[in-house]
């Protein structure tokens, strides 16, 4: 019976009812996500974000990565969005900046589980310290990499923040500083019968200006 039912029917009416299935199942709301396009641009609070993922910002993200390097001692030995990746670097700045708000032993890479939690603790931390939560970044923005330069506004809110803290010892590094190891004054070793090249040059240039001023004594009673 369903064969002659086939047989007899319009070739128009498979395709008819496949067109209606995909359609229906489009206008599903996600279970997930609810009525919200997961594609859209949406900040921490869930509104609509100017700030787009191709928006990075090469010099802020330097800048920061020296600030990171100057206030932990962590260098960078990866691209800058992997060396954030994990979340333990973001915590570690935190805890230099307000000692023992994240506790060290929940501080791990393993998983991303542990991941999402070095995260969300920075997040809390860096909201209560001050940063705004229109700058703060969704987690999945920087655990899958999906929008680093929200990453980048909210580690810059920090820095400047930090800066007019207070709180803060005078010597906190600041955002825009050069990296510390070129800060360091160099030590001045005393080696015998060695002689700086600024020295030798200053008595070079003495001699050869006492040895001008003779030639032209010389030539005026020519």
């Amino acid at each position: 019976m369903l064969s002659s039912v086939l047989k007899e029917a319009r070739p128009d009416t498979f395709r008819n009812f496949s067109n209606q299935a995909i359609n229906s199942t489009l206008r599903m709301p996600d279970k997930k996500f609810g009525n919200v396009d997961p594609n859209a641009n949406l900040n921490y609070e869930g509104e609509p974000d100017t700030l787009e993922p191709h928006m990075r910002d090469s010099i802020k993200e330097s800048q920061i990565m020296i600030w990171i390097y100057n206030m932990i001692d962590e260098a960078a030995r990866v691209d800058y969005e992997f060396f954030l990746k994990d979340g333990c670097i973001l915590c570690k700045l935190m805890n230099r900046i307000v000692p023992g708000c994240i506790p060290e032993d929940t501080i791990t890479w393993e998983g991303v589980k542990s991941k999402q939690i070095n995260m969300r603790n920075f997040l809390q931390q860096a909201e209560s310290y001050g940063v705004p939560k229109a700058k703060l970044f969704n987690i999945e923005d920087l655990l899958h990499l999906r929008h680093i330069p929200r990453v980048t506004r909210c580690i810059y809110a920090l820095a400047k923040l930090v800066a007019e803290d207070p709180k803060q010892s005078s010597d906190t590094p600041q955002l825009g500083d050069e990296p510390s190891f070129l800060q360091e004054p160099k030590k001045k070793v005393d080696v015998p019968g060695h002689r700086d090249t600024k020295d030798v040059m200053a008595q070079l240039t003495a001699e050869k200006k006492t040895a001008e001023k003779k030639l032209q004594k010389h030539s005026l009673y020519q």
